[in-house]
């Protein structure tokens, strides 16, 4: 069984739309599926009419983020909706995280790409998953020179087996992880990953989930699979494709 980490904010009607699209496809192609659904800021009375409609649909759980755990980012919600999934005390084969990107930000072909591309290929991406054991998906991978890398702020939580996988991320925080290492990192983390405000308690900064939430399956073993190498960072320059695949080498031998 699957599950599916939803963040999102619905402040008003308007965007209400933004979030119907995902679950469109989570009614076509998920219905085997939890879906555990973060939200952050006051959302408008709509979103959650729209919530207890679909919840006769499929399985749906979601939850407000408190006020001292929210932060100017999905990040806050993908924590309580994994707070979410943690309590539900399910065992999940895969992951696969998504927020309302578009919301705040004119974001729209990215999020259409991952709906098209990541959420309603689910079949293909499952049997990529199952014949190469590797630990994650998304369509976008890319590393960043050093500068582009803040502190670690996973080893205060959970002791892993690797050092961070310097300096590789997943862009537009749209990714299928593995279920096993997940559920390792919740099951034994420290509590404050659930408790702490991430920003201003925990030393965190917006693009955690982006940046530095993939590193928990990495950090594990997990290889990183994806579709496109990108090239179009905003952070100074990417590095080349080559990098890759030599860090893997060295990374998990």
């Amino acid at each position: 069984m699957d599950a599916i980490i939803f963040a999102s904010c619905i402040p008003t009607e308007d965007k209400l739309y933004i979030a119907k699209e995902f679950f469109e496809v989570f009614e076509q192609q998920y219905r085997d599926t939890d879906i555990y659904v973060g939200i952050n800021g006051v959302p408008c009375a709509e979103y959650l009419q729209y919530l207890e409609e679909i919840k006769k649909k499929l399985n749906v759980q979601y939850k407000i983020t408190t006020k001292n755990l929210e932060v100017k980012s999905d990040a806050s919600a993908f924590q309580t909706a994994l707070k979410l999934l943690k309590d539900s005390k399910k065992y999940y084969k895969y992951i696969w995280f998504g927020h309302s990107k578009g919301v705040f930000n004119p974001s729209h072909v990215w999020r259409i790409e991952n709906i098209n591309e990541l959420f309603k290929k689910r079949k293909e991406i499952t049997e990529l998953l199952n014949t190469t054991n590797a630990g994650s998906y998304a369509l976008l991978l890319t590393k960043v020179p050093n500068k582009g890398l803040s502190k670690d702020v996973l080893e205060q939580f959970y002791k892993f087996k690797k050092a961070y996988f310097n300096s590789y991320l997943y862009l537009h925080t749209m990714y299928v992880l593995r279920g096993r290492y997940v559920h390792n990192f919740l099951n034994a983390c420290n509590s404050s990953f659930f408790t702490s405000n991430l920003v201003e308690e925990l030393g965190a900064d917006i693009y955690m989930f982006e940046r530095d939430f993939p590193q928990i399956v990495w950090r594990q073993g997990g290889v990183p699979l994806y579709k496109t190498w990108d090239t179009k960072l905003i952070f100074g320059g990417a590095l080349s494709e080559e990098h890759y695949k030599k860090d893997v080498g060295e990374y998990f031998d």
